[in-house]
């Protein structure tokens, strides 16, 4: 292998720390810190001094009884930008006041665990849309609680928020008013809390420790120690006793200094935030409690589909909610009572209509009984609406003339489609093309008469009823006005129990089916009839090869002539509304 000879300077790789260096200082960046713990802690004064400027306002506390009406915890936002050396800093701090501060704090941490898992949800909505530029994170980097100084240990709501905290954020517990507690009585109270945490498994963020430099790895590992970090807060500028003028508070005794390491772990806790750790709290909540979150949430929802939330209820509407709860539960009740009137109104109908269906049934029954023995009588097995019969149909024209054609009765509806449907019918089928004057005549009335005569008994049926014209696709329309003005049939005659049980069926689309088997059961010849004389002239008749599994004829050369065929292909249903039967051995007689 040959040795390659790099000069001197280099290619230039070096430089990439330099270039990352200019980019990041000419972007700047975003830092979101959380301040959390009840009220009268110094958690805006801490801001302030931890910023060297004014970045929250201090609140009027004489107006904080009046926050005791709401017993809420509000999330409070406050954004500022910071400059130092040409490198700026866009700084979002969120306060939680009323936290804490009632006697009953139950579920009180819930908005602002709330809050946390909503800024995750909000980014990672933002990354899964197309367009990705221009995201908004507020997620929030570090969570500094504060905890009262009493000299004992946590106190249960400390343990229950901070164990819900260190899950979804960087949490940096911090001793408030460091100043109040003697150097020893601060050394055990902060060895009861360390216990405390540890005892209760809650995970407090750690920063990196080792480091190439000898330096920063025991600067490091003094700021680990430190932990909780007790601070004393102060924007005030005082004088000492030896003349230096520093940020501090001054007693009796002398002055509490906040940047003083044997006072107080402020300058740390500073270091920790700011100085030396800033980009391991982004990178943390990025590379940990994002991803953390975004694995959770994909396992168990569908991408793009919306957190499922319960909201908390809100003490502030407690009353007012349960005030609406007795209106609506009132006016549940009246329309539960009116339901059930409709209720026992619709059951009596329905009754009537069982009723009703079950005597149609039953004279069809009868029907049927009557025309078995007439052909018995003559010696043929096969009833008529099984054959091709003939027969005469009587319909009116557009001009009011009578008009008369002879047709081939194709049977009854449902016939053969009773172990799909369970149905029967006395509705009687005729075929024709959908082009016919016939059709014309049909829709502008639908009353009808048809004679039918049987040549082997020498007798006939005179059949009043109204017809229903089913193209493809189509359900029965009859214009009951039309036939009731145009006709001697009662106003309230309405469409028989039979055509509107067929109309519901759910299983089958049952008129199509009926159509399409009569249309398959045709002669080839018909069929082609159905066609116009310039398609196809050559051919004669329109034969089926098959029928596929979907009940739907095939065949392979002839396939676009049947489907147009089929498309002029028509239904004529007639609802019987009355039969006259006459023979010479019973004379006349009425039917129905």
């Amino acid at each position: 292998m040959s040795t390659l000879t790099v000069s001197s300077s280099g290619i230039g790789i070096a430089h990439l720390p330099n270039q990352k260096h200019r980019i990041i200082s000419k972007k700047g960046a975003h830092f979101t810190l959380m301040v959390c713990g009840e009220s009268g802690l110094g958690k805006t004064t801490f801001i302030n001094t931890l910023f060297a400027t004014t970045i929250k306002n201090h609140k009027v506390h004489e107006k904080r009884h009046e926050k005791q009406l709401d017993r809420t915890v509000e999330i409070e936002i406050t954004k500022a930008e910071l400059e130092e050396r040409m490198f700026r800093v866009k700084l979002t701090v969120i306060d939680t006041p009323g936290f804490g501060d009632y006697v009953n704090n139950r579920e009180s941490w819930v908005p602002i665990i709330e809050f946390i898992d909503d800024q995750h949800e909000s980014f990672m909505l933002q990354e899964q849309q197309p367009m990705r530029q221009g995201k908004i994170d507020m997620r929030v980097h570090a969570c500094l609680y504060f905890i009262r100084p009493t000299g004992h240990s946590l106190k249960p709501l400390d343990i229950e928020i901070m164990k819900r905290l260190s899950s979804r954020v960087n949490l940096i517990p911090v001793i408030a008013k460091a100043d109040t507690l003697t150097p020893k009585d601060l050394a055990q109270f902060k060895q009861n809390v360390r216990q405390a945490i540890e005892a209760n498994h809650i995970k407090i963020y750690s920063c990196p420790i080792e480091s190439e430099d000898e330096e920063t790895t025991k600067r490091n590992k003094s700021i680990a120690d430190a932990f909780p970090y007790a601070i004393i807060g102060s924007t005030n500028i005082v004088q000492t006793a030896d003349g230096r003028k520093v940020r501090g508070r001054e007693y009796s005794w002398g002055v509490a200094e906040v940047e003083n390491e044997e006072h107080c772990d402020f300058k740390k806790l500073r270091n920790l935030l700011i100085r030396t750790h800033m980009l391991d709290l982004m990178t943390t909540t990025e590379d940990v409690h994002y991803e953390n979150y975004r694995q959770q949430q994909m396992a168990t929802r569908k991408f793009g589909e919306p957190k499922v939330t319960k909201k908390p209820e809100n003490p502030k509407f407690r009353e007012k909610e349960e005030e609406l709860r007795k209106s609506f539960t009132a006016k549940v009740k009246a329309e539960e009572t009116r339901f059930r009137e409709w209720e026992q109104q619709l059951i009596t109908e329905r009754d009537r209509l069982n009723k009703d269906l079950e005597t149609q049934h039953a004279q069809i029954k009868q029907l049927e009984s009557e025309l078995d023995k007439l052909y018995q009588q003559v010696g043929r097995s096969e009833k008529i609406g099984l054959s091709a019969s003939y027969a005469s149909l009587a319909t009116v024209r557009l001009d009011s003339t009578p008009a008369v054609r002879t047709v081939v009765m194709r049977g009854f509806v449902a016939e053969h489609h009773k172990e799909e449907t369970g149905l029967t019918s006395d509705l009687l089928v005729i075929t024709t093309d959908k082009r016919t004057e016939k059709i014309k005549e049909i829709e502008n009335n639908p009353n009808v008469e048809i004679n039918w005569y049987m040549s082997g008994t020498v007798s006939q049926f005179r059949i009043r009823g109204v017809v229903y014209i089913i193209k493809k696709g189509e359900t029965p329309v009859c214009d009951w006005d039309t036939v009731v003005s145009s006709s001697s049939i009662p106003p309230t005659t309405q469409p028989s129990l039979a055509l509107e049980a067929f109309n519901r069926h759910k299983k089958i689309n049952c008129w199509e089916a009926e159509r399409l088997r009569q249309f398959i059961q045709l002669d080839a010849g018909l069929r082609r009839d159905m066609l116009d004389e310039t398609d196809a002239p050559d051919i004669k008749q329109l034969d089926i090869e098959g029928i596929d599994q979907h009940g739907w004829f095939q065949h392979s050369q002839l396939q676009p002539l049947l489907e147009k065929a089929y498309e002029n292909f028509t239904l004529l249903v007639v609802d019987v509304r009355s039969i006259i039967y006459w023979s010479p051995p019973a004379g006349i007689k009425s039917l129905l």
